[in-house]
């Protein structure tokens, strides 16, 4: 052993321990959504793995309301250091185009972690329906109404819907974003 390695050492040492005192109290998982959503059940799942991985409580707190805004805002707002984390969904990208005044600032106030996971948006329709394409129910204003007014429950599935649209040319290509 050289002098370079014990003079790293007591840093290695101080780091390890540092490490070690992390998490010293529970951990809040806070969900912009209702509970029984898929957002609700993943934040769940990974909070028994934390609890299982450090030995302590994890408990997810669930702050519906304003398509998400409401549990971003409170993350955004807690003290830092780890202990109240956001398991969200795309919503948070989309609600800052859809929201004029949210009261924190995505990029500044939140730090991301992971993805923890991924999934499609479908269309569908009746097969009577003379709709085949995303750019034939754009153009079709019944059928856009019927959905709009007949299937939304809250600016959230409209956000869910302006993201899959966006995402989509008329012709089924994905587009660049």
């Amino acid at each position: 052993m050289n002098i370079r390695h014990l003079a790293v050492a007591p840093f290695l040492l101080t780091s390890a321990a540092y490490a070690q005192q992390y998490p010293n109290k529970p951990i809040r998982i806070i969900v912009p959504f209702v509970p029984g959503g898929a957002t609700d059940i993943l934040a769940r799942l990974v909070g028994a793995r934390f609890h299982a991985a450090w030995g302590h409580p994890v408990l997810v707190e669930n702050r519906a309301g304003a398509g998400g805004n409401i549990g971003a805002e409170l993350v955004a707002k807690a003290p830092p250091g780890g202990y109240t984390l956001l398991m969200n969904s795309a919503s948070a990208t989309v609600n800052v185009t859809l929201y004029p005044k949210i009261a924190y600032d995505l990029r500044r106030d939140l730090a991301p972690i992971t993805m923890v996971a991924s999934a499609p948006l479908v269309m569908v329709t009746h097969p009577s329906m003379p709709v085949r394409t995303v750019a034939r129910a754009i153009a079709s204003k019944p059928y856009m109404n019927e959905i709009v007014m007949r299937k939304v429950k809250g600016l959230y599935f409209f956000a869910k819907l302006c993201s899959f649209l966006s995402f989509w040319s008329g012709d089924g290509d994905r587009k660049a974003c």
